[in-house]
């Protein structure tokens, strides 16, 4: 009776801890699913024909030529985003110009100089991207009307690619491009650049629910300056690092913060080399955004006429 007894009591204890460590492993990989549907971010744009987007960027720039005394710049610019055409594989015309700036320079000891006109300002130049920030085409207003930005030819710009829509938080990847900054001037600098982005974890900032990656970059640059008197060409190499925020409602760029390093070559027509560097740290934050009618379709309602 006694072996009877102890046999039924091992045989449901044994399922008793048979069903426990089922129970388990199924919350475990509940949670492990759980866990993997969040960690898995999506990184892409997504604008609509109309979308106007303003950026208010906070600069500060130090440059130095030839060994020379540094000046040193703070600048506040307003630039404004608009989505001019999409296709239908959501391919995105997108045109920018600088609305307006405020610069205060100054050499060491000096006191500073405020400078708020620029032959940049209002000039509008148009970008064709994909919904991963690639490059497609670009469109100057004007080619003969030389002017570069304030921040010049090689500043950090708001639109790069990242070449990756869906990656796990703490995962990197790479990307290589070669890119025409159309936007810091015309004639524009072209860029071949290496970069290293890895996600971040997602973020509530702005009054936006938005998910993030930083990266560091290194890149060379060169731009070619052509007056009736010489040509004057420009060599950079530039290293960099940063954080992009991305609306989730939205898929536009909410929050950009970079800083760049620029070693410059600029050789004359007599191949003469004057050395410079160029530090800048520029903090792009979402002023003010204009939604284009068609993300919020109007449901059309349809009264038929009853037939007679």
């Amino acid at each position: 009776m006694n072996k009877i007894l102890i046999t039924t009591y091992l045989l449901l204890s044994t399922t008793f801890n048979i069903l426990i460590a089922q129970e388990t492993e199924a919350d475990t990989n509940a949670l492990r699913e759980k866990k993997i549907v969040f960690e898995l971010q999506k990184f892409n744009y997504d604008f609509f024909k109309k979308d106007t987007l303003i950026y208010k960027a906070v600069v500060f720039d130090s440059l130095l030529i030839n060994y020379g005394r540094p000046i040193v710049k703070t600048r506040l610019e307003h630039i404004e985003l608009t989505c001019d055409s999409v296709t239908k594989d959501r391919k995105f015309l997108i045109s920018q110009r600088l609305l307006n700036f405020i610069s205060d320079e100054k050499y060491s000891g000096e006191v500073p100089e405020r400078r708020e006109t620029s032959p940049w300002i209002n000039r509008r130049v148009r970008i064709w991207i994909d919904s991963m920030g690639n490059r497609l085409q670009v469109i100057p207003d004007d080619t003969l009307k030389y002017a570069i930005s304030p921040g010049g030819a090689f500043m950090p710009t708001i639109i790069f690619p990242f070449k990756n829509n869906y990656i796990y938080i703490n995962e990197s990847w790479n990307v290589n491009s070669t890119d025409t900054l159309i936007e810091n001037g015309i004639p524009p600098a072209i860029v071949k650049q290496s970069s290293l982005f890895r996600a971040a974890r997602p973020i509530d900032t702005l009054g936006y629910e938005c998910t993030r990656f930083s990266f560091i970059k290194t890149a060379l640059g060169n731009i070619n300056i052509f007056t009736p008197e010489q040509v004057i060409s420009t060599e950079s190499t530039i290293t960099g690092s940063g954080i992009v925020t991305i609306s989730k409602e939205y898929w536009i760029p909410i929050h950009i913060f970079q800083n760049s390093e620029q070693k410059l070559s600029i050789f004359n027509s007599e191949n003469d080399e004057l050395p410079g560097q160029h530090y800048t740290s520029v903090d792009w934050t979402l002023d003010k955004f204009v939604p284009s009618p068609d993300r919020f379709p109007k449901t059309k309602s349809s009264n038929k006429k009853k037939k007679k």
